[in-house]
C-alpha cells in the first residue's frame, strides 16, 4: 500500500481478516475485531501471548492500529444492525473455519481430532490449553477461546483430495461421474503398488512444497482409479500418524 500510495494517511484505514469484514457489516459498521482462531491463521498474532506480534507488525510495515480488536471466540461481539435484517441480534461467537468444524465435532479433549473432506482435506487434533508445537511440521493454531481458557490444535492440510476426483472426470476424462470411482475402488483389492502422489496445487503437511507437482509411481496397464483415490487418503493418514 505505502509503495503506490507513499502519503497514505494509516489513521483512516482499518483491515482484518475475512470475518472481520463480516462483522463489520453486520453490525452497520460499529465492531471492528476477530477471534483469536482467525487472528492465529494470519501469521501476525503471538500464539503465545495471544497478541499482535510488535516485531512480526514491524518486519512487514503494518501498523498496529488498523488491526482489528482480538476477542474470545465464544463471547459476545455486537449485535447485527437493525436495518439489515429486521431485529438486533446477538453476535456471540466467531471460528475459523477449520477450528469451527473441529468444535462442532465435539472435540472437547486433547487428542481428539476432526478431518473435513472436501476440494482438500484438513484435520485438526485438540491438543488442550498448552501451546504444543509440533515435531513433524503440522501447524500450530488457536483452536478457539473463551473466557480465561485457551484451546490450542495442530493441524495438517493436504491440498488436494476431492478434487482429484474432479480431475479425473473435467481434465482426463477417466470418469463420467464423481461416482463411478468408489464401483472402479472396489473393483480390485489393493493398488498393486501403485503410488499417486496428490500434489496438484502443491504438496501440504508435511512437506508445505508449493512448487510439488503431482506424480504417478508404478503404474501399469490395469491400474484403476482405486489408485487414484487413495492417493489423498495415504496423505491423509500421514497427518494423523505425525499429530500424535
Amino acid at each position: 500500500m505505502r509503495l503506490f500510495s507513499p502519503d497514505i494517511n494509516f489513521d483512516n484505514i482499518i483491515a482484518g481478516t475475512v470475518d472481520t469484514w463480516v462483522l463489520w457489516n453486520l453490525t452497520g459498521g460499529r465492531v471492528h475485531a476477530t477471534d483469536y482462531s482467525n487472528a492465529s491463521r494470519t501469521m501476525l498474532m503471538n500464539l503465545e501471548t495471544l497478541e499482535w506480534d510488535a516485531a512480526l507488525l514491524d518486519l512487514f510495515g503494518i501498523p498496529a492500529q488498523i488491526l482489528p480488536q482480538i476477542q474470545h471466540s465464544l463471547g459476545i461481539f455486537g449485535t447485527t444492525d437493525a436495518n439489515l435484517l429486521g431485529a438486533e441480534i446477538l453476535i456471540a461467537a466467531i471460528f475459523g473455519e477449520q477450528q469451527a468444524a473441529l468444535f462442532a465435532h465435539g472435540c472437547e479433549r486433547p487428542g481428539m481430532m476432526k478431518c473435513t473432506y472436501g476440494t482438500g482435506c484438513f484435520l485438526i487434533s485438540q491438543t488442550g490449553q498448552k501451546l504444543t508445537r509440533s515435531r513433524h511440521k503440522l501447524i500450530a493454531t488457536v483452536g478457539w477461546t473463551q473466557p480465561e481458557k485457551v484451546y490450542y490444535a495442530l493441524e495438517g492440510a493436504i491440498f488436494t483430495t476431492g478434487a482429484c476426483i474432479q480431475w479425473l472426470r473435467d481434465g482426463l476424462k477417466l470418469i463420467n461421474t464423481a461416482d463411478e470411482t468408489e464401483a472402479s475402488a472396489c473393483q480390485v483389492a489393493n493398488t498393486n503398488g501403485v503410488y499417486f502422489v496428490p500434489a496438484l496445487n502443491g504438496l501440504g503437511a508435511p512437506h508445505w512444497d508449493m512448487n510439488a507437482r503431482g506424480a504417478f509411481f508404478g503404474n501399469y496397464r490395469g491400474s484403476k482409479a482405486r489408485t487414484y483415490c487413495q492417493g489423498g487418503a495415504r496423505s491423509n493418514r500421514l497427518s494423523s500418524e505425525r499429530s500424535s
